[in-house]
């Protein structure tokens, strides 16, 4: 810390009279030069303020602006309006206030310069003064007075409650929480008075900037080399409310080129009548939906970004993004941009305010350049203005004008590419010929997520590592219904051991179901914070444990504890399948992969009956246990030795990724704790499954597929004793008999290897190279022939014990329709929803085994009841009656993700 001595102060002085003696006579004819002389002086001044003066000046901050907006308020600054000195009586007389309160407010006034003391309780205006008489600045302190005022009070609490991060959410930022609940926005509506003041104090603001033509070369960057069709847009002015932007951009004849178009919310849009007799159009838009006009030459953006957090504003991006012609089109942001040190105050002070109101922020030139480079832009220069706050950025599309999926999350994968208006777009030909898009080695498929140059990036990984790691991912997915459904077979034995009736004992067996839906999305929300590897490495530590507590368990109850902890447990991998493929594998691999995933989590639930039977005719019913905790420690092994992290942030710049770290703390989860701060907060990473299940596609999909599936679970748990009451079978023979669905499912993944791609080959070919996610269901109706047959000969088969061979065609036509319903809703949502793998298969996963829970319980008293033939012909209503779903989805599916991204978007 330097000392402040005399000389020094000298010194200083000195500088600073030779550096006025350079400035013009006019001092605001050199902004940077009265800038730097001010800067200068507040130099000096905070170096020869003591720390005691410094701290008082700190505390009483807030009375300059609280004793300017009481003279605001009081009609005091109009009674100074006309220059001549005027003393408190008069100011009194003139408005009514009590002279004493007059003298004590204007100390602080005269004292901090905002009003002119010309004589014992005389006053006169100062420049501040006449400024404030302005109804637009004067609206401007009463913004930050009254409506930013409470959130910044309210700040400090705010981040100690929330654990000091920065706030992400509008909804639940400083300001909603200052104002009860309500955000920025909803206040204005709430209380369209305050809103008229915010508009008033924004539109006084704007006027004072200098025109961003004069910045900017608009005539030559915008209006040379335009596009000479009849509809051709020039420029976009997006959220540009009353239209400032436009009409500065069309008083000058030779920006007249093209159509000019302002676009905002209904009830921000100016005039149309009047901008339109200027030549400028208005258009009702909401810069979080995609934008209508595709090919303009230039969007311009000014003043919104810093009104929101990265993300949203990844989202506003990419919608414009998505609407850009590669090599023609620009987007212009008029923003201000802070330097990377010596932040100026005011500039210091606006990000402050952006965070308290609207959990926006200003940003330095690296973060701009992050920001952009997010979403596929780059920055192609910056135009600094004179005021040394506004700068103008332009930046253009570097790749492709092809879209972005959604953005949901701290951050976003630039290259992971759709199109609201035209969905993925997977033949390179479609591309613009200028552009370097990586695609696969066909050189005509484009890669999507197009991967990064780094060789940690999964999907830069060689196959056999991919594959690997998949490998290990299938075999702990494998384990739960392996080990639920192995419970079927052992009820008999089990409940003699327990002296109780199998029915009761088949309770364990629902619980440890329902409990693998229920692990399953707990393990998904866990890994968007603490990462994937950790949270499967713990998930199976603790599932070989109670795996082997429920072999070694004496009497039902302590049969029960485990059992059901363990399908918990165990069920990590089952609902997190599809987050792991889609982190390794492209968009055009996924169904291949899936089509593998899902064989293996329907032949589990049949390949442990299987075994267990084959074991209970020599040995006691504990052993399938005993064998499913070797698996179970064999999968945790696999989990040790080949498993890897496979989450790969492709937003975060190489500069701020964090060290590869060693396997095992990447495998405890110590490098993932220390980079938490570049995923979800914890809160988020809770939320992320709600929000994905509050939507209605992901809700309607999972509907339709718990009514299609649950019969599996309920058929797998019970089966077995439907064969020894209707055909006498033993443990040997049901054994036997579970092959039929093991070949069923075998014969549908080799079919659906080629069935699932042909059909998304076909849509490509006739949509001109793109797809859309809603393709994905057609292949439903090619199963449900299969589903519904399947049940109905099942039902009979049972009922009039027809030979057990067409029990087991029955039972295996509808384990091969189920298998292509999973493969084709797993690949729809996971399309539809590639920001959330996880979450939507961790729901489907849920889906799935709820269903199956609820219907294990009732399966045997329902067939009981009314027969088999009733019961497997209603489950085959059942599935028919939900049909329309699939339907509704493929007509409407996408208009309802466009509804979502308006009604639900993460802010």
């Amino acid at each position: 810390m330097t000392s402040t001595t005399r000389d020094s102060v000298l010194q200083s002085i000195r500088t600073l009279l030779a550096d006025a003696e350079k400035l013009p006579p006019n001092i605001f004819d050199d902004q940077a030069g009265r800038r730097s002389i001010k800067q200068q002086i507040a130099n000096l001044k905070n170096a020869i303020t003591t720390p005691f003066e410094g701290v008082g000046e700190l505390c009483f901050q807030p009375h300059r602006s609280a004793a300017a907006k009481i003279a605001l308020e009081g009609k005091w600054f109009e009674v100074l309006a006309d220059g001549r000195p005027k003393t408190a009586q008069d100011i009194a007389a003139a408005t009514g206030a009590e002279p004493l309160l007059i003298v004590r407010i204007m100390m602080v006034l005269t004292a901090t310069h905002v009003v002119e003391e010309r004589g014992p309780q005389t006053y006169g205006a100062t420049p501040l003064t006449q400024i404030l008489l302005d109804p637009g600045w004067a609206d401007g302190l009463r913004h930050f007075f009254d409506h930013c005022g409470p959130s910044m009070i309210n700040l400090p609490s705010y981040l100690q409650r929330n654990g000091y991060k920065v706030p992400q959410d509008v909804k639940t930022g400083p300001f909603a929480d200052a104002w009860g609940g309500r955000h920025t926005w909803a206040l204005y509506e709430d209380e369209p008075e305050r809103g008229k003041v915010f508009n008033s104090a924004m539109t006084r603001w704007k006027q004072t900037n200098r025109p961003w033509t004069d910045t900017y070369p608009a005539k030559s960057k915008i209006c040379e080399n335009v596009d000479q069709s009849k509809d051709a847009v020039l420029l976009v002015d997006i959220g540009g409310g009353r239209g400032h932007v436009s009409e500065v951009f069309v008083k000058d004849p030779a920006h007249r080129t093209g159509r000019v178009i302002v676009q905002d919310l209904p009830a921000a849009l100016g005039d149309a009548d009047s901008l339109s007799k200027q030549g400028i159009e208005t258009m009702a838009y909401d810069f979080f939906t995609p934008q209508p006009i595709k090919g303009a030459k230039a969007y311009f953006v000014r003043h919104i970004m810093h009104d929101w957090p990265d993300r949203a504003c990844r989202e506003i991006l990419s919608n414009t993004a998505a609407a850009m012609r590669p090599g023609y089109s620009k987007l212009l942001i008029d923003e201000l941009v802070l330097p990377d040190t010596n932040v100026p105050v005011q500039g210091a002070f606006l990000d402050l305010s952006m965070m308290a109101l609207e959990t926006g922020t200003e940003r330095t030139s690296g973060q701009w350049h992050d920001l952009l480079a997010s979403v596929g832009l780059r920055i192609e220069k910056i135009w600094s203005t004179n005021a040394g706050l506004e700068n103008l950025h332009v930046v253009k599309e570097p790749q492709s004008a092809i879209g972005y999926a959604e953005t949901e999350g701290q951050t976003v994968d630039p290259e992971l590419r759709y199109n609201y208006s035209e969905g993925y777009i997977l033949d390179v030909n479609q591309i613009g010929p200028n552009e370097s898009t990586k695609t696969a080695r066909d050189g005509q498929t484009v890669l999507i997520p197009q991967p990064s140059d780094a060789s940690d990036d999964p999907l830069n990984w060689s196959q056999a590592k991919k594959h690997i790691v998949l490998a290990v991912v299938i075999a702990c997915t494998f384990l739960p219904d392996y080990g639920s459904v192995t419970g079927a077979i052992t009820l008999i034995p089990q409940a003699a051991e327990y002296g109780t009736t199998p029915d009761e004992v088949n309770h364990s067996q629902s619980g440890n179901q329902f409990m693998v839906g229920a692990g399953g999305v707990v393990a998904v929300m866990l890994s968007a914070y603490f990462g994937r590897l950790p949270v499967l490495f713990w998930f199976m530590v603790i599932a070989t444990a109670t795996a082997a507590g429920q072999a070694g368990s004496h009497g039902f109850n302590g049969f029960f504890v485990p059992r059901v902890l363990n399908g918990f447990f165990a069920g990590a991998a089952q609902g997190s399948g599809l987050m792991f493929i889609k982190d390794m594998f492209f968009l055009h691999e996924h169904a291949r992969k899936i089509n593998i995933w899902q064989a293996f989590v329907i032949l589990s639930p049949y390949l442990g009956p299987l075994l267990a039977s084959f074991m209970l005719t020599e040995l006691s019913w504990r052993w399938p246990f005993w064998i499913y905790t070797i698996e179970t420690g064999v999968c945790l092994i696999a989990v040790i030795i080949w498993g890897e992290e496979t989450y790969y942030d492709r937003g975060v710049s190489v500069d701020k990724r964090p060290p590869h770290g060693s396997h095992l703390l990447r495998l405890i989860g110590v490098e993932q704790w220390r980079s938490r701060h570049l995923r979800n907060s914890f809160g988020e990473a809770m939320m992320r499954a709600v929000r994905t299940i509050s939507r209605p596609v992901v809700l309607l999909a999972n509907f339709y597929y718990m009514f299609t599936f649950a019969w599996v679970v309920g058929i797998n748990a019970t089966l077995a004793l439907f064969l020894t009451s209707s055909y006498g079978f033993g443990p040997k023979q049901i054994g036997f008999f579970f092959f039929a669905p093991i070949i069923a499912t075998i014969l549908a993944e080799v079919i659906g290897h080629y069935l699932h791609d042909i059909l998304a080959s076909l849509y490509i070919r006739s949509h001109r190279g793109r797809l859309e996610p809603e393709a994905r269901l057609s292949v439903i109706y090619i199963a449900l022939p299969f589903l519904l047959t399947g049940l109905v000969v099942l039902g009979f088969a049972l009922e009039r014990k027809w030979h057990y061979m067409v029990t087991a065609v029955g039972w295996g036509m509808y384990v091969f329709g189920t298998m292509v319903v999973s493969v084709g809703i797993s690949a729809y949502l996971l399309d539809s929803y590639p920001r959330e793998s996880g979450e939507v298969g961790a729901w489907i996963n849920f889906s799935r085994t709820a269903g199956g829970f609820i219907v294990a319980y009732l399966q045997v008293r329902w067939v009981d009841k009314v027969g088999a033939e009733a019961c497997f012909g209603t489950q085959a209503a059942v599935c028919a009656a939900v049909v329309p779903i699939v339907v509704v989805l493929q007509v409407f599916g996408k208009r309802l993700r466009m509804w979502e991204k308006r009604s639900l978007k993460m802010l």
